[in-house]
C-alpha cells in the first residue's frame, strides 16, 4: 500500500500497514523492519473517520482519502490493484 504526503509537496511512498479492528487503529510504517520493533511510523485513530471512494488522487490510481477526527488534513492511501486498493478500503471503512 501507498501512503501520500500531500497536497504541497506530494509523493507517494510504499508503506506498511496494519489496521487494528479491535483498538479501531491505522499503523503505518516505512519498512517491513519496523514492525519488529513496533515502532510505527504514523498512528490515526479510525473511529469516526471518513473514507473516500476510489478515485485518481493526484496522479495515482485506485487511492482514497482518509478523514481522521483531530486531523487538519487528510490521509491518502493507494494499493499496487484495483482489488487490492477495495480491500484495504473496505477493512478500513469497518473500522471506522
Amino acid at each position: 500500500m501507498k501512503r501520500g504526503d500531500g497536497p504541497i509537496n506530494f509523493k507517494w511512498g510504499p508503506r506498511y500497514v496494519i489496521v487494528d479492528q479491535k483498538s479501531c487503529q491505522l499503523k503505518w510504517y516505512q519498512s517491513k523492519d519496523n514492525k519488529q520493533f513496533k515502532k510505527a511510523n504514523g498512528v490515526v485513530n479510525l473511529k469516526g473517520s471518513s473514507v473516500s471512494e476510489l478515485e485518481t488522487l493526484h496522479k495515482q490510481p485506485n487511492a482514497f482519502s482518509i478523514q481522521a477526527i483531530g486531523h487538519d488534513k487528510p490521509l491518502y492511501f493507494s494499493g499496487k490493484t484495483p482489488i487490492e486498493s477495495q480491500s484495504w478500503h473496505t477493512i478500513i471503512k469497518q473500522a471506522s
